[in-house]
């Protein structure tokens, strides 16, 4: 698979996951260049098409985590960030709702019903341990949980 080829694939999914993280399109623009960047700068092999795309979440999440780290912003979500989301995204209050969560769990939810990964493969996306994923994704349900209820009465 060409280098293009790999962009126009996985490029949705880069940027959700940036987007995810970033909450704005411009720190999500920058994660997106950083995440591809990195990945074409190391010409590794892969097994398959599955494992191209877990190594590039995870690079996209580590490229995440590392431009806040630099940029030592807050990485907790707060009513101001709420309001800097982008306009065409204030309508899906779902995603506003996932969006409140603490990064781990934004995360896990994304990766469990966005993206159809299993509790396995999460933990090994996130190198974190099964019953982590499993309990940051109960505690994501039980805080989604009031907040959709509100949506639908």
């Amino acid at each position: 698979m060409s280098d293009e080829e790999i962009v126009k694939s996985y490029s949705d999914m880069v940027y959700k996951i940036a987007f995810s993280y970033a909450r704005n399109r411009t720190d999500a623009d920058d994660i997106f260049s950083d995440t591809f960047l990195k990945f074409f700068a190391k010409k590794r092999k892969f097994e398959s098409e599955e494992h191209r795309k877990a190594y590039l979440k995870r690079v996209t999440i580590n490229c995440a985590k590392t431009f806040f780290q630099k940029n030592k912003r807050e990485l907790l979500f707060n009513e101001a960030a709420c309001k800097s989301v982008e306009p065409e995204f204030q309508d899906n209050d779902v995603l506003d709702s996932v969006m409140k969560l603490p990064e781990q769990q934004r995360t896990v939810i994304h990766l469990f019903y966005y993206e159809d990964y299993s509790i396995t493969q999460i933990s090994k996306i996130l190198q974190l341990n099964e019953n982590t994923v499993k309990t940051n994704l109960r505690r994501a349900k039980e805080k989604l949980q009031p907040m959709l209820k509100e949506l639908i009465t």
